[in-house]
């Protein structure tokens, strides 16, 4: 129960912000009566309507694909690291559930770079988890991965601009991208 209301509480927090920040920027343009219009319509529908309905927008600097947003970081991190980075933005490593996810990705990514996904095997060579615990069923591993080479092994999953992914050690830099609802 109580993290239920902690999951409400904070998806109504980003709510409010979201609509605070929408009404400052009415209020400045529009005057105050459009603003208040604005305002109601958006409660309104939000509790008359399921959130599988209306989507609210993605924060700057995310991409929305479906109903989902994803940040595609410009920096490099370990894995744990990226991990770390998305659970402080209220999300988690991008978990790739269909073919047309996997390549929406892939289009967002420049050749030369790979990108952390929320996938891996460290606690269990072989058996490969997503960051939510679910279990792999949808995969496009190149050809001979994943192949755990090296002294330290390979547990974490990188995507390439391919689409396709790569096991590697999750002590390296890389890019990785962040997955949350819109």
């Amino acid at each position: 129960m109580t993290q239920c209301e902690e999951e409400c509480g904070k998806e109504l927090s980003d709510r409010l912000r979201v609509l605070g920040e929408s009404l400052i920027l009415m209020e400045n343009s529009c005057g105050r009566l459009p603003a208040l219009a604005y305002a109601f319509s958006v409660f309104f529908f939000s509790h008359h309507f399921p959130s599988e309905i209306i989507c609210t927008r993605c924060p700057a600097g995310w991409q929305q694909f479906d109903k989902t947003c994803y940040f595609f970081s410009s920096t490099t991190k370990p894995w744990l690291g990226a991990k770390e980075f998305c659970a402080n933005f209220n999300s988690h490593l991008a978990i790739v559930n269909t073919e047309q996810e996997n390549k929406f990705l892939a289009n967002h990514i420049m050749d030369n770079r790979v990108f952390w996904l929320g996938l891996t095997d460290m606690h269990t060579e072989g058996n490969w988890q997503w960051v939510d615990g679910s279990i792999l069923s949808l995969a496009f591993w190149n050809s001979g991965e994943p192949n755990n080479v090296g002294h330290e092994g390979e547990d974490c999953a990188t995507i390439y601009s391919s689409g396709r992914w790569n096991d590697a050690t999750c002590s390296n830099a890389e890019t990785w991208v962040c997955e949350r609802s819109c």
